[in-house]
């Protein structure tokens, strides 16, 4: 969502979906506009709960990293080997496949559709080794990530923490990768890389028995349907 002024006399600051705004009602169901000062301190009150216990944040976060680790099940050395390898071998077809056409054993035909197929097998290896890259480069950021927000600024005491900058507020938010889902009602869907997303609204936020957080009012499986946006 991007942040508007609605109410020039008042100041007030809103956040309301540009897709909508962009598009049309119908490409998105939210036609609430979002106060920004409740908004965001509605938000850095669940943040602020996920900080206050520490040991289950670190644990959160840890099988975060754990999931995007199976997800990359495998060995990436030897992943990564096997593709360049495979890009090796095209280069080598495809000077073959040249000096058969220059020996005249390939006509112009005949060495269009070779080049055009090992082009594509090319292609192929090196998405997957693009991709290989962009999930290994995930998991490191999201070591440093983890470990940056747990030296820095879990070991804070309360008042320390809520005391913290527009901008230090922020480095929290984009280390924790937040992510927010403005709902039709007026609750908002919390991810990140803690895990499991939150619905929280203007009640309390309460940690249940089995370490989650939710809203003492709007269940944590709810979706609110929307932009995702970052504060």
């Amino acid at each position: 969502m991007g942040s508007i002024t609605v109410n020039a006399a008042r100041g007030h600051h809103y956040y309301r979906c540009p897709t909508r705004q962009n598009d049309g009602k119908d490409a998105c169901p939210v036609g609430k506009n979002f106060r920004a000062d409740k908004t965001e301190s509605l938000v850095w009150e669940f943040v602020s709960s996920l900080m206050k216990d520490p040991e289950q944040l670190r644990a959160d976060l840890e099988r975060m990293i754990a999931l995007e680790c199976k997800a990359s099940s495998g060995d990436p050395e030897r992943e990564e080997k096997a593709w360049l390898d495979k890009i090796a071998e095209v280069d080598r077809q495809r000077s073959r496949a040249q000096d058969l056409a220059i020996e005249g054993l390939l006509d112009d035909d005949e060495l269009r559709g070779k080049l055009a197929a090992l082009e594509e097998t090319r292609e192929m290896a090196r998405g997957k080794l693009e991709a290989l890259h962009g999930r290994i480069s995930k998991i490191e950021e999201l070591k440093c990530d983890a470990d940056a927000l747990m030296e820095h600024y879990a070991s804070l005491v309360p008042e320390a923490f809520g005391a913290l900058t527009p901008e230090e507020r922020y480095h929290v938010y984009k280390l924790l990768r937040l992510k927010i889902v403005g709902g039709q009602g007026g609750s908002l869907e919390v991810s990140g890389a803690f895990g499991e997303s939150f619905s929280i609204s203007n009640a309390e936020t309460l940690r249940t028995p089995s370490g989650s957080i939710t809203s003492s009012s709007t269940p944590a499986t709810s979706k609110p349907s929307g932009t995702p946006w970052l504060l």
